[in-house]
């Protein structure tokens, strides 16, 4: 199996040896001995021997589905055919580039809600057990006993806990649903697209390039619908778009096929139209929506769930907030407390 970040580097460096006039059971071996895992060597050296013995790069890629995708199994295929291989390969790995960039941001954000889950758990159970337990608060926070009563404080750490405790399940059973129920949060994000903005761009990227990407290749319409929904991670959308893939095989055009497809941009299937109309390709279109939705992918946030986690740490640090407002003069203000 090779990673996304495997793939990249593999169809990058494998484009530039082509191109530089390198053979491909020559470029092949030499990429095999600068791996970077035991795994990735012996799958290219494998590559590397059944390319010696006649077979192409294509035959072997469909060979191993645990290694590559269909859609960049077929573009090989296509440029063998055209006898444009290195030009192909390049391609690809700039695509599978961008694509590792994306989902290198996605985990360094999920690690970072992770922290931010984490601290604010540790810091909501560490002034729980300050206040309640030790009863005798230390350092600056006894300002808190000043403003409030022993009572009070009582009451706001009860509505805090409610308030904490009800929005942890939500994030809970957030991510249960996408870990154990994954088709039925890939509904709801269609239906609602702001319960995770950042993944519906990221879907609608993967498949607008992916349709680039095999119509430039010259694979046809329903080929090219059926390899891009093998991109896209939510199941309700993938579905929806291998059902408009048996509708293209039946000849109807392509803006009609995606027209008012739930998950896709809204301006998609005009734009196609506007293409049918001037008998430019399609392929410029999906490459530009694509450039477009990649670039909105860079700003965007994870809308719903981002704002769940910031709450959840805002209501643990709750006490550190009020510190710091009082400390600031300021509470007393807002609140009148005395």
């Amino acid at each position: 199996m090779m990673t996304l970040r495997q793939r990249y580097r593999f169809f990058s460096k494998l484009g530039l040896l082509l191109e530089a006039g390198v053979t491909l059971d020559r470029a092949v071996g030499l990429l095999a001995k600068r791996a970077e895992s035991a795994g990735e060597s012996e799958l290219l050296s494998a590559i590397e021997r059944q390319i010696g013995q006649g077979q192409k790069l294509s035959e072997i890629m469909r060979q191993t589905p645990d290694a590559f995708t269909a859609l960049e199994t077929e573009m090989v295929a296509v440029a063998e055919q055209a006898n444009s291989l290195p030009a192909a390969v390049s391609q690809l790995g700039n695509s599978r580039e961008l694509d590792y960039r994306i989902a290198l941001k996605f985990h360094g954000e999920n690690v970072y809600y992770t922290i931010l889950v984490i601290l604010g758990v540790a810091f909501y159970l560490y002034f729980t057990w300050l206040f309640f337990i030790r009863h005798s608060p230390s350092l600056n926070l006894a300002i808190l006993f000043e403003i409030f009563s022993k009572e009070e404080m009582k009451k706001i750490w009860g509505v805090q806990f409610l308030a904490t405790g009800t929005l942890a399940i939500v994030v809970a059973l957030y991510w249960t649903v996408a870990k154990f129920a994954p088709g039925v949060l890939d509904w709801l994000r269609l239906v609602f697209p702001s319960l995770n903005r950042r993944l519906a761009l990221a879907d609608q990227a993967a498949f607008l390039k992916a349709m680039a990407l095999g119509l430039k290749a010259g694979l046809q319409v329903p080929r090219s619908l059926g390899l891009a929904a093998d991109s896209i991670r939510n199941l309700a959308l993938k579905r929806a778009l291998m059902e408009r893939a048996a509708l293209a095989k039946e000849g109807i055009g392509i803006s009609q096929t995606l027209d008012k497809v739930r998950g896709l941009p809204p301006s998609l299937s005009s734009l196609l139209a506007l293409s049918e109309k001037t008998g430019s390709s399609p392929a410029a279109v999906f490459s530009e929506s694509s450039r477009q939705c990649e670039e909105l992918l860079e700003s965007s946030h994870n809308g719903l769930f981002r704002l769940l986690i910031m709450a959840l740490l805002i209501l643990s640090l709750f006490p550190v907030i009020v510190f710091v407002m009082e400390s600031l003069g300021i509470y007393k203000g807002i609140f009148g407390a005395s």
